[in-house]
């Protein structure tokens, strides 16, 4: 499940899909700042999530290291019918083999290539 994010200057990667989610507000913890994401941006209230990856980007010229936690969301059939899309232009659910042809935010692609080949590899 992707969105596709609004396409207008001052965003990280207009126009792009990528995963859900967003800035940790102070004192929260990834996996509440993902529960608040997913409820403001979908309407989806989370049963379970499972940390997939953490990621650390250091960019000098920004001056301060650039952290991701990629969770994984399972959800039911009837909770994606009832997805009311908040945030971005839209929400849609891909198949594997379609993942590759997507402008995706490179961060996300990392994580969904990683998410893919453990899902298809023996050891997954």
């Amino acid at each position: 499940m992707l969105q596709l994010r609004d396409d207008r200057p001052g965003i990280w990667y207009p126009g792009h899909w990528g995963l859900f989610g967003g800035t940790l507000e102070k004192g929260e913890s990834p996996e509440t700042a993902l529960r608040r994401e997913l409820a403001e941006e979908l309407s989806l209230d989370l049963d379970s999530t499972m940390l997939l990856m953490s990621m650390k980007f250091d960019f000098a010229t920004w001056g301060k290291p650039i952290y991701r936690d990629i969770f994984e969301v399972k959800i039911t059939r009837r909770a994606i019918r009832e997805l009311r899309l908040g945030e971005g232009q839209q929400v849609r659910e891909w198949q594997t083999d379609e993942i590759g042809r997507l402008k995706l935010v490179p961060a996300d692609r990392i994580a969904l290539d990683f998410h893919i080949y453990r899902a298809e590899s023996p050891a997954g």
